[in-house]
């Protein structure tokens, strides 16, 4: 009796130490020190030739405990190869590390692989699982991927960090960006009824200065880099740019506001509003076998500066306002449409995924030669502005100067 309960003891004690041997560690474990931290990678291709261009981080250099030598926080690894994974371990020629993508916050496409196509560099980050999908992608405009990675910038020492953190807060304060990670844009082109849309990037002033250490020890640094309106896809081909109204019309019509401002002329002046809550809603019905899209945008905006002699304080001025800037939001969204339709020729807007969503039937019917049928839609643009506050005074400066 006592002799089977030590049995059973035993072989309790022993089968989870058992199970636990598989898991005493990890196979493929990397230490810190054996890998070359990347933040920022830029694909360029000329020829047949991938050139990858990798934006190490360099540690003794950020180490908080560790003073530095006052030289570059990163370092720039390159190599060119047939494909994106040969090139990536061809730069172990260069590299004292293995290049680690894992901790990716940017992606830049050159505007040349953009308009030959990404298809297959999109096709290694789908298969690759030690990369992840959240990071930003973005297309360099006028230049290569390259040139954009060998700027230093100021307040962020690492670019990588600057370039993420500018178009995360520029999406959530401005409007003409967007934020697309590598997940949004595989899918994006992989799926029929709406296109892809990556930010653009570009260099502002003395390229060549921006390379060096110095650019960041003036005020206002030679080279800058900023975003610049939208690069619009046809499924892994770059065909055009939108303009900066047509990029805040698109914004619009996707639901991409969290927070915009803009102006109208008002009485011999501009009132300056700001958006503080924008929300979208896209309808669709049929008409004679034909798709008819009714875009609603709901608008809650604040007057932040009057330099007009309207009395914002008044009713009627205000009235006067809202519809103003209604007028304004719809002028905006038919920009981003007449774009669509009749110069770029790529559904941005998702007007097919709409038609696939609410209408399958008619969708069957009309998916094949989508991008040209787009010219033929009919869109009704429409906008309801509420103005929340108004300051704190009615009149503007210049008023209050003249009434003295």
């Amino acid at each position: 009796m006592i002799e089977g309960c030590l049995k059973r003891l035993v072989i309790g004690l022993l089968c989870p130490l058992l199970i636990c041997l598989p898991l005493s560690g990890c196979w493929d474990r990397r230490e810190l020190n054996e890998l070359a931290l990347t933040l920022a990678l830029g694909i360029d291709k000329s020829g047949d030739q991938y050139t990858l261009s990798a934006q190490v981080v360099v540690p003794a250099e950020i180490a908080a405990n560790i003073g530095g030598t006052g030289a570059s926080p990163v370092t720039l690894y390159q190599a060119s190869a047939p494909t994106v994974f040969e090139a990536l371990r061809k730069m172990t020629i260069g590299s004292p590390r293995r290049v680690y993508l894992a901790h990716l916050r940017i992606l830049i496409f050159g505007e040349q692989l953009a308009r030959e196509g990404i298809g297959d560099v999109l096709d290694f980050f789908n298969r690759e699982p030690r990369v992840r999908g959240n990071f930003f992608v973005m297309v360099a405009k006028g230049m290569e991927a390259q040139e954009a990675l060998k700027v230093t910038t100021s307040l962020e020492r690492i670019p990588a960090n600057k370039l993420y953190n500018s178009l995360t807060v520029s999406n959530g304060y401005y409007s003409p960006t967007s934020t697309v990670d590598m997940r949004e844009l595989i899918n994006r082109v992989i799926q029929s009824g709406k296109e892809a849309v990556l930010t653009g990037l570009t260099l502002e002033g003395d390229d060549k200065m921006g390379e060096d250490v110095k650019n960041i020890s003036k005020v206002l640094p030679p080279a800058r880099l900023s975003y610049h309106n939208l690069a619009v896809f046809r499924k892994d081909k770059l065909v055009g740019w939108l303009g900066e109204d047509e990029s805040k019309g698109y914004n619009y019509i996707t639901n991409q506001i969290q927070n915009s401002v803009g102006h109208i002329k008002m009485d011999g002046g501009k009132t300056l509003l700001e958006a503080t809550n924008s929300r979208t809603r896209i309808s669709v019905s049929e008409k004679n076998g034909k798709p008819v899209f009714d875009i609603h945008v709901k608008n809650t905006v604040n007057v932040d500066d009057n330099s007009s002699t309207a009395d914002v304080t008044e009713m009627e001025t205000l009235h006067r306002i809202e519809r103003e800037s209604e007028e304004k939001i719809i002028q905006l969204m038919n920009a981003a449409i007449e774009a669509e339709k009749h110069r770029l020729h790529s559904d941005i807007l998702g007007f097919g995924e709409e038609i696939a969503r609410h209408k399958p039937r008619l969708w069957k019917t009309l998916k094949n030669g989508w991008n040209g049928r787009l010219e033929e839609l009919e869109v009704n643009c429409h906008a309801k502005v509420h103005i929340n506050r108004i300051g704190t005074s009615g009149h503007s400066v210049k008023q209050f100067m003249e009434e003295e």
